[in-house]
């Protein structure tokens, strides 16, 4: 992780001069960036979180399925439909590339959540 961090802050001082534009477009992105590389997704992985096609696909999808409904008589039952609408629509998503490196990614994902929770843990008590 340094040498991804360092690599960061190389190309952050080079954005810097070269580029108002995309240094500000960079730094928004800069903490996703580092923690992909962090979570060492595979290239598959990497490729699927680093672009909102899926997200679109569902919502193009659940979309599709909501037009229907032309009354909702409160945000629980807007909720509810919407969970329902996702659910049916995994049946005509398609499988996303890389997904055998889920299990790997869950449990890089537990294994920071803990230290996080550890470091919150000991800032609070400390």
């Amino acid at each position: 992780m340094n040498e991804a961090k360092i690599l960061s802050d190389q190309l952050e001082s080079i954005l810097r001069d070269l580029n108002k534009s995309a240094l500000e477009s960079y730094l928004e992105a800069k903490d996703d960036l580092l923690a992909m590389h962090e979570l060492k997704l595979s290239r598959e992985l990497r490729k699927i979180f680093s672009t909102t096609n899926p997200i679109e696909s569902l919502n193009s999808l659940l979309e599709e399925d909501m037009r229907r409904v032309k009354h909702w008589k409160n945000s629980e039952h807007f909720q509810r439909w919407l969970a329902t609408f996702c659910l049916q629509s995994e049946k005509r998503m398609r499988r996303i590339k890389g997904f055998r490196g889920i299990p790997a990614l869950w449990v890089a994902l537990r294994e920071i959540t803990k230290q996080e929770i550890e470091i919150d843990f000991e800032q609070k008590v400390g």
